[in-house]
């Protein structure tokens, strides 16, 4: 995500006040800020906004693959 997007930014590029790699680094880390949020906001409200903690999972008594490779 480059921040050259938003027009005042294009044209602050386009008049020589910014280079490359100022948007690449700035670009950079909002990427990483950006999922670093998303992240920590679904491990904290994940559970309450889609309800995480009430899936139950299929119990299956049948084996893998790999398993029935054990076994045998």
């Amino acid at each position: 995500m480059f921040p050259s997007a938003t027009a005042s930014n294009a044209i602050i590029f386009s008049a020589g006040g910014l280079t490359i790699m100022d948007m690449v680094k700035n670009g950079l880390f909002l990427n990483i800020s950006c999922v670093l949020v998303f992240f920590v906001l679904n491990i904290t409200y994940g559970n309450l906004l889609f309800g995480y903690g009430n899936y139950v999972y299929a119990e299956s008594n049948n084996m893998t693959m790999r398993q029935e490779i054990l076994v045998s």
